[in-house]
């Protein structure tokens, strides 16, 4: 299942879930040989590792805060004069799954390895895992799905080779990702380290992509410029403490908005709007809330990324004024699917359901048109359109090719889980999912274990001395 996440310059990026079947594999292999795969977890140089979290995820995608970012860099630059910042060219994309053994064993092993005819049991790990990575795309070897955590575990394995060759050649350089930052004492070693790390990557085909490659001198700003301007600029800095008075006019919110968005059109770059409304989205007093509402919304049609925001407003904002919000709602629905965003379409379409907005036909004429799976989901679970939801199923069943039904299993299983179709497969996958209850699409009731945590916390009627059981162990009962 595919899913179009718009980009700051308003091009998707194809982000994916993997069939649960093949990723149960694959995920299975990758927990069986954890003790062979875990040296990724040592990995001094990489910012962003596998690791086990409280409330269940591996992997957390969020970098360092603020603070421990600036100590950081101020530590690693501090005796050097040139900073060097590289990024891998559509790092996942161009993943290519038999490098995956010729990072773990070497090149020459692994491919003497895939010319000699063992038994299955008897095949190294690595080459099972780029099998099982192969499974989950279909038997493609180019490219992993952006999204899973498999993805990035893989990319870990092949990185931390990479890693290991400039660690040894005594580079002082962290890595976020696909990211690198090295700082070095004289240009000629910023440049060996680019040659260098352009030709380990090259082994396992991949390349950096030379417009966000560079070489800079120190000292330099340890944010963009963009970042400081913002900052500087924010009415939220003018402010004094007293909460009464952190509440920001409408007339501040649109100045400082109007300022990035002119910053934006100068700059470029993807943060530059999202950062500025994070700023000031909480400061809002009521009488300010609907302006910047109306505000945000007229942005969103322009850059769909930004839609999610509105979700922080939309409560306070009064939406039955006539046919006006309806109008916006459907126009950005009908560009989000003629332009093929998926986040955009997916969000408007949360925010219609969940407000009573109605949705003219012509434009769900549009989703379905589009074939967006979540879309398709939200509109089936609002039950307001099962005629539509239910032909579009069976014309995909009726084509008789895996491949399409592969394509929409989130939307076959949300069917099969509501009792509403039967499984299109012939196995077991779907009834064993729904005997433990796999929901993707829960109900506005449905509290994650952390979030129920929360009102544990919470609980009024704790008394002085009362102990609260802590959140591991709360989430080793739950």
């Amino acid at each position: 299942m595919e899913y179009y996440a718009t980009r700051y310059n308003n091009f998707p990026r194809t982000l994916s879930i993997i069939h649960p079947k093949a990723y149960s594999k694959l995920a299975k292999h990758i927990h069986d040989n954890w003790e062979e795969i875990r040296f990724i977890k040592e990995n001094e140089n990489s910012m962003i590792k596998p690791d086990m979290h409280a409330d269940g995820r591996i992997i957390i995608m969020n970098y360092e805060d603020a603070e421990t970012k600036t100590i950081r860099e101020l530590n690693d630059g501090f005796g050097r004069r040139f900073k060097v910042n590289a990024d891998i060219s559509g790092c996942f994309t161009n993943i290519y799954s038999h490098s995956i053994p010729w990072a773990v064993i070497g090149v020459n092993n692994a491919k003497i390895a895939l010319n000699t005819k063992v038994k299955n049991q008897d095949k190294h790990w690595s080459d099972k895992l780029d099998y099982f990575q192969r499974q989950a795309k279909r038997n493609e070897t180019h490219g992993v799905p952006i999204g899973p955590a498999t993805s990035s575990i893989v990319c870990e394995i092949i990185l931390s080779a990479v890693d290991k060759r400039l660690r040894d050649d005594g580079f002082l350089f962290r890595r976020y990702i696909d990211d690198y930052t090295c700082y070095c004492k004289t240009h000629d070693d910023a440049k060996e380290f680019l040659h260098l790390l352009g030709m380990e990557l090259s082994k396992y085909k991949l390349s950096l992509n030379l417009h966000k490659t560079k070489i800079t001198n120190l000292p330099g700003t340890l944010n963009d410029n963009w970042v400081s301007l913002l900052n500087v600029n924010s009415p939220t800095k003018k402010r004094f403490t007293d909460q009464d008075l952190n509440k920001l006019s409408s007339s501040e919110v649109i100045n400082f908005l109007d300022y990035a968005v002119q910053l934006n059109t100068q700059v470029g770059g993807g943060s530059i709007l999202k950062y500025a409304i994070s700023l000031v989205i909480n400061n809002l007093d009521e009488y300010t809330i609907t302006q910047v509402y109306d505000y945000l919304l007229n942005l969103s049609w322009h850059y769909p990324m930004l839609i999610p925001y509105l979700g922080v407003l939309i409560e306070h904002v009064y939406l039955d004024d006539g046919d006006e919000y309806k109008n916006k709602f459907n126009e950005i629905l009908s560009m989000c699917a003629e332009n093929k965003c998926s986040d955009g379409m997916a969000w408007t379409l949360y925010f219609c359901i969940k407000n009573n907005i109605d949705i003219d036909d012509d434009v769900i004429e549009k989703i379905i048109c589009f074939g967006d799976c979540l879309s398709l989901c939200l509109l089936d679970s609002s039950d307001i359109y099962e005629e539509k939801i239910n032909n579009f199923v069976s014309d995909i069943i009726k084509l008789d090719y895996e491949y399409d039904i592969d394509r929409y299993w989130l939307l076959f299983y949300q069917r099969f889980f509501k009792d509403k179709a039967p499984s299109p497969y012939n196995d077991k996958c779907f009834d064993i999912m729904k005997s433990y209850g796999v929901d993707f699409m829960p109900d506005e009731n449905y509290k994650t274990k952390a979030e129920s945590y929360c009102h544990v916390v919470n609980n009024p009627f704790l008394e002085d001395g009362d102990e609260i059981v802590s959140f591991n162990d709360y989430m080793a009962i739950a």
